[in-house]
């Protein structure tokens, strides 16, 4: 099967209001489990170091098909209280220990309050519908988990594994990865892909994976070849 490494696709990122050079990312952790469904249940770790601004958000780019739920986040002191609208313009007060999502042009933007300065652990979760495809041929996805961000994080590790255990392989798999200085491999029955150098402005980690029939029973059809 094939495993390919690329590097700096031409994507641009733009920034929010909250973005300053103060505050930093140095690891962040993402695990995807593929439901039976085709959904995915993602969780994303931020180990992060703030100083200035209000809040973070992560853009998830609609491809007309996807939808999240489930939306998510805490910290060593808890979980974060989901509010019905987001006001990007509301107070550090105001915002913290409380998380929203907001409605874009290009899909939603995940915001939750920065709550406290200093060195913080941000687990965020939610579902992501649809994300894997039932093609004619196979079963796959090509999405990008790693957009734009309020800024960019230095390391970056993302596994994808089934469900049920069942080993995502090279026989009955195949992966690229695309727009980050880094690899992509399968590892212990799932797919490891990790950063090699900082992510920058232009770049991302997107990831396209195809797998066998019945790995999965995906509830988004496709009538076409992968």
């Amino acid at each position: 099967m094939i495993i390919c490494f690329f590097v700096c696709s031409v994507c641009f990122f733009t920034f929010g209001t909250q973005v300053l050079a103060a505050n930093r990312v140095p690891e962040l952790e993402i695990e995807v489990v593929l439901n039976e469904d085709g959904s995915a249940t993602i969780t994303q770790v931020w180990e992060a170091d703030t100083e200035e601004g209000t809040e973070f958000y992560l853009a998830r780019h609609d491809s007309g098909y996807l939808r999240i739920t489930d939306f998510s986040v805490s910290d060593n002191k808890g979980t974060y209280t989901l509010l019905e609208e987001w006001n990007i313009d509301s107070s550090f007060e105001e915002k913290a220990y409380k998380c929203g999502i907001v409605e874009t042009e290009e899909g939603v933007e995940l915001c939750w309050g920065i709550s406290e300065y200093g060195q913080n652990t941000y687990t965020i979760q939610y579902t992501l519908h649809n994300l894997v495809g039932s093609y004619n041929d196979t079963d796959g996805f090509n999405h990008r988990f790693v957009d734009e961000m309020s800024f960019f994080p230095t390391d970056v590790s993302l596994v994808i594994r089934s469900h049920d255990g069942t080993p995502l392989t090279d026989e009955a798999c195949d992966i690229w990865a695309f727009g980050y200085e880094g690899q992509i491999q399968f590892e212990a029955g799932a797919i490891h892909a990790w950063s090699e150098s900082p992510l920058e402005s232009g770049q991302n980690m997107t990831i396209m994976l195809s797998m066998e029939k019945g790995i999965l029973t995906p509830k988004r059809l496709v009538e076409e070849n992968f």
